[in-house]
């Protein structure tokens, strides 16, 4: 009796012993999980003012604004969309065996270097790589890959950290809003010269006006500034050839906007197959998609009350 009683506390000792082991093995393990995981997640960006992505450099302006690689305004959607991946990041798994290897070779030599920048010290640096596009996978310098994800969303981690001029720029035409627009000017040539107008805001009255309308629809008015910061372009025309043959003819029409962060113009060359723009700020001819460019180059009779 004595001897199985012995042996039933033996064997409840060494129960205790795994139970205690395991969990502190997985307390251990959640520990280092979470120190790994605070070297890619920024719970407060607001005093981010540099993101170096690859080559190529975001730099936050004191208006708040944001320039890419010093010469373009880079997307105000993806910069929001990247601060919120950097608030949100978590590590998926921990890479294992011949996998974790291989992972993290590859993400040396193909992997994109972020660098996070607060008030000008460098506060998170690391390689983000999409291994076979399935799942992104962040590994700090010198350190272990990690798959990572956003918990609740399915979206390509690694996309949001690839930051290019094409795809990162401002592609707003028009960016601007019924509070900040100052002043709008759309020049027609040859027989539409007589359609063209200018929507200015009027200090006495708080209130936008066209010129030569007497009697304004503003709904219509609203509508119509309210839609100016939809126009985007799709793609820049690096084609030396094009500019040529745009240079031999006038355009179609001369659009100015002048707002609160600054001025922007640019010329329309309306052909068979695309819509060109010729940005006068950078010298860059773009495309732009036809009806979008419609719904700005109206005729002044559209807000008018007496249609």
């Amino acid at each position: 009796m004595i001897s199985k009683l012995k042996i039933l506390i033996a064997l409840n000792s060494i129960l205790l012993l795994l139970i205690v082991g395991t969990l502190l093995f997985e307390g251990q393990k959640t520990e280092i999980k979470h120190e790994v995981a605070n070297e890619f997640v920024l719970p407060d960006t607001a005093s981010i003012n540099k993101i170096v992505s690859g080559r190529n450099v975001l730099e936050r302006k004191p208006d708040g604004s944001w320039v890419l690689n010093g010469k373009y305004k880079a997307s105000p959607a993806k910069v929001k969309t990247m601060m919120a991946v950097l608030q949100r990041v978590e590590i998926k798994r921990p890479l294992e065996g011949a996998y974790r290897k291989q992972v993290k070779e590859v993400a040396k030599q193909q992997g994109v270097r972020t660098q996070i920048y607060s008030n000008d010290i460098l506060v998170r640096d690391f390689l983000i790589h999409a291994d076979n596009e399935t799942e992104a996978i962040m590994m700090r310098e010198g350190g272990e890959p990690f798959a990572v994800y956003i918990p609740g969303y399915f979206i390509n981690v690694d996309e949001i950290f690839k930051v290019t001029e094409s795809s990162w720029r401002d592609q707003r035409l028009l960016p601007t809003s019924w509070r900040t627009l100052k002043k709008l000017s759309v020049r027609y040539g040859g027989p539409m010269k007589q359609n063209s107008f200018d929507i200015h805001f009027d200090e006495e009255n708080q209130f936008y006006k066209v010129a030569g309308i007497a009697e304004m629809d503003t709904a219509a008015l609203y509508q119509y500034v309210s839609s100016l910061d939809r126009l985007r372009f799709n793609d820049v025309v690096e084609r030396t050839t094009l500019r040529d043959s745009l240079e031999a003819f006038s355009p179609f029409s001369k659009v100015t906007l002048e707002d609160l962060s600054g001025e922007k113009s640019f010329d329309v060359y309306p052909t068979d197959k695309n819509v060109y723009v010729w940005l006068k700020n950078t010298d860059e001819i773009v495309t732009v998609s036809r009806q979008p460019m419609q719904d700005v180059l109206v005729t002044p009779q559209l807000f008018s009350a007496k249609k």
